[in-house]
């Protein structure tokens, strides 16, 4: 875990958390105060301003929604994040706040190295206790989930 007492402050708040070793997902906002603490960011808002950190990727969802992920992006986050992961790397997955779209990410990241045999049990690992992820993000992991089997 990033050794951080900002990232405490945070994590009180559960609006970031470690969902897997080494992977957290996060809302914007506090993406924004600790992301300079990982070592791979992904941010998922498609908004301005894009990337914490020096080293970060931007993927936008392509969903009809705006919000909602399709496979082929989906496919773009996992070969970013688990050669990342895979190094013991520290990735922090965020979008606007941090309950649909980087969990959903998380999910497929999970799925992809195995570590949740199923799509319902990747989400419910990278979920928030108190949320649950948007139905057109959960439909978008799906049809990459499906596409990958």
């Amino acid at each position: 875990s990033p050794p951080s007492v900002r990232l405490y402050d945070v994590m009180a708040k559960e609006t970031i958390r470690e969902v897997h070793p080494n992977l957290w997902v996060a809302d914007q906002q506090s993406a924004e105060v600790v992301g300079t603490d990982f070592d791979y960011t992904v941010n998922c808002t498609g908004e301005l301003p894009l990337g914490v950190g020096s080293n970060h990727d931007n993927v936008t969802p392509t969903g009809s929604t705006g919000h909602a992920w399709e496979p082929p992006d989906l496919n773009e986050i996992v070969r970013c994040v688990v050669p990342a992961l895979k190094k013991g790397e520290t990735v922090l997955i965020y979008c606007k706040r941090g309950i649909s779209r980087s969990t959903t990410a998380a999910a497929a990241c999970l799925l992809s190295m195995g570590e949740a045999s199923t799509l319902e049990d990747a989400v419910r690992q990278t979920r928030s206790h108190v949320r649950v992820p948007a139905s057109q993000c959960v439909g978008g992991l799906k049809r990459w989930w499906d596409n990958q089997r």
